[in-house]
């Protein structure tokens, strides 16, 4: 023990010159005493203590606010500075009480990066471990901050203890002065007692680094007596052995029967089986003493005890497992660990006893399993129509290879909407197998009174020309009126186009096919047109208009209102714009005849020249006419006699 002290003293003296370069005292005996948390977070700094930034802006925690004014001995927390923590020693540990109750509820270690240094001290005592404080830290922070632990490792690392995790820190100590208690024990005996490994996965130790040192583990029995086994890392974990020069005449009688294991008020400074293990690094940032305790008892080689797996036939399906162990020791087989999940199998009960203890007669446990049943394939049940279309959801039976299936009841011929059942195709009871199997149910579809399709008859311009046809019948029901019956031979037209489907099936809907037809053209009457005088007296041919009943004509165009020799344009009677028809027709122009003296009319006017009335234009025109030709007469007759006489 006096060599496990001596290290103790040289490490607190590492963390002194760790943390503060404060020098080490001594107690009554001599011995070096370790710097109190005091002297070790006693700050040093110089200038001012006050900056214009808001503390909150950089260090948003609150709760570390109140742990760094608490450490630096300040008495508001807008006194700390970046500054103030440039030139400290910042030192958080949860031996101090505001520490203690703070620390856990940190959620965030912004601000600490303006520190030079960083040292967490943790002793277990704050519910607060490890790894709730290295998942707040960026690599940058690891980088400047040291991690000290010390005292009850099962509660600063209740998980155990990752090796890799240290690597971003500026260092990593564990004290020697600390436990780390497992529950891991074991059990020796009068044949195996020289040696016991000791995994580092059952002491929940991983990715473990460099081991620079494994001591010895004593054991002390009856009055000055004691076994040392030496360790040697191997496989992943620690064996030790034992060094019989220790010694050399034991009697196995005085150890059999007893369990050492260190008691809890010892915890500190183990009594019991247990190895200060020291790992480091290559980059000597990781000093680590591991107090590993754990328990050790010696007995005597039990028979073993035997866990077979069989089936209901007594065959074995499974590797047997075998307990090893001493004489009382207990055993449990009803673990996960012996109580297997076998493929193809099903757990059904044990045989003899499943949790006990070990003795010097060989004992078994049977686990027996039934053979779990080979799952068939699903029976399909399908529902369709006539024509094979899909009208319900298909159902399925699952089971095993072998059993029975009975689908004639009324759960599986269902009632459908609309429908009526017909009959079944496929076999209604048998047994189910590896091969999918299907049963079809056929139904009918049941009558549905569909709306009418009616077919028109229809000339171009939208008029009927024949009475309408309706097709009735169902829904689903086709139809075709694209037969003679539906396309008609309508006297006077020709079909010319159909607006439709003429081909289809009758549904819910109002269906409309439309034949058109164009009329057929029909032979009219002659349109005549005829020129005659005020008399009505023919004065010129007359012309035809020919075509058909219904085709336009225009006879008021220079082609038929001619100019007549003699004669001045008077009126039109009759239609000169119109269509034929199947009445004859006629149009007269009326022309006046001209006088000798007077030309025709040009249809310009000569204001300068005299005109006389047209002959034919009245009986009483025609009569002055002659009236005055007759006073004419008489006056020159007059003047010539008057002539005569005065001669």
């Amino acid at each position: 023990m006096r060599k496990k002290r001596l290290s103790t003293s040289l490490l607190l003296l590492l963390v002194a010159s760790q943390i503060n370069p404060i020098a080490a005292s001594a107690d009554a005996l001599g011995n070096t005493l370790k710097p109190t948390l005091n002297e070790l977070i006693k700050p040093t700094f110089g200038g001012q203590l006050r900056n214009a930034s808001d503390i909150n802006s950089w260090m948003p925690d609150k709760n570390l606010q109140k742990i760094i004014e608490n450490m630096l001995g300040l008495s508001q927390v807008d006194e700390i500075t970046k500054e103030l923590l440039a030139n400290g020693n910042i030192v958080i540990s949860d031996a101090d009480t505001m520490t203690e109750e703070l620390l856990p509820e940190i959620k965030d270690f912004t601000g600490l990066e303006y520190a030079s240094n960083i040292t967490f001290y943790l002793s277990g005592t704050a519910d607060c471990s490890f790894e709730s404080i290295n998942g707040l830290l960026s690599p940058e922070l690891k980088a400047i901050t040291s991690f000290w632990a010390y005292k009850n490792l099962a509660l600063v690392f209740p998980d155990g203890i990752d090796f890799s995790k240290f690597d971003d820190y500026y260092y990593v100590g564990i004290d020697p002065h600390n436990v780390y208690s497992t529950t891991h024990s074991f059990s020796l005996n009068d044949k195996n007692y020289t040696s016991f490994f000791l995994s580092f996965s059952d002491v929940k130790l991983s990715n473990v680094s460099d081991i620079e040192y494994i001591p010895e583990v004593r054991i002390r029995y009856g009055e000055n007596k004691q076994l040392v086994y030496e360790g040697a890392v191997q496989d992943n974990g620690i064996k030790f052995t034992l060094d019989s020069s220790y010694s050399p005449d034991i009697d196995y009688a005085e150890l059999a029967g007893q369990t050492f294991v260190t008691p809890s008020e010892d915890i500190n400074y183990p009594t019991g089986p247990f190895t200060q293990i020291h790992f480091g690094n290559a980059k000597k940032t990781l000093g680590a003493y591991v107090n590993v305790c754990f328990a050790v008892t010696f007995g005597y080689e039990a028979s073993d005890l035997t866990v077979k797996y069989q089936d209901t036939d007594g065959h074995e399906i499974a590797t047997p497992q075998t307990l090893s162990g001493n004489i009382g020791d207990a055993y449990d087989v009803t673990t996960a660990a012996y109580k297997l999940d076998i493929p193809g199998y099903i757990f059904k009960e044990v045989q003899g006893q499943a949790i006990g203890t070990l003795t010097n007669q060989a004992q078994t446990v049977i686990f027996v399993y039934t053979k779990a049943p080979d799952k068939a394939k699903d029976l399909t049940l399908e529902y369709i129509d006539t024509d094979g279309k899909k009208i319900a959801t298909a159902q399925t039976i699952s089971g095993n290879v072998g059993d029975t299936y009975d689908i004639t009841g009324n759960a599986y011929k269902q009632t459908i909407l609309g429908y009526t059942f017909k009959e079944i195709q496929g076999q209604t009871t048998g047994t189910l197998s590896n091969q999918a199997q299907t049963v079809t149910f056929v139904y009918t579809k049941n009558p549905v009174k569909a709306e009418l399709l009616t077919v028109r008859y229809h000339d171009t311009a939208g008029n009927k020309i024949a009475d309408f046809k309706t097709v009735s019948g169902n829904i689903g029901d086709p139809y075709d009126v694209s037969t003679d019956a539906h396309k008609l031979d309508i006297e006077g037209h020709t079909l010319q186009e159909v607006h439709g489907q003429t081909t289809g099936v009758l549904t819910d809907k109002a269906q409309i096919v439309t034949y058109v037809y164009a009329k057929n053209p029909v032979k009219a009457k002659d349109l005549t047109v005829k020129y005659q005088n005020v008399d009505g007296k023919e004065i010129a041919t007359a012309k035809t208009v020919s075509g058909h009943v219904g085709d336009a004509y225009d006879v008021s165009t220079n082609a038929y209102k001619q100019a007549i020799n003699g004669y001045t344009f008077k009126e039109v009677t009759g239609q000169p714009i119109g269509k034929l028809t199947d009445k004859d027709q006629t149009v007269i122009y009326v022309y006046t005849k001209n006088t000798d003296d007077v030309l025709p009319q040009t249809g310009k006017t000569n204001q300068n020249t005299p005109t006389l009335p047209n002959t034919g234009d009245g009986t009483d025109l025609s009569v002055m006419l002659v009236g005055i030709s007759l006073l004419f007469v008489t006056l020159m007759t007059w003047l010539n006699k008057f002539k005569v006489d005065k001669r």
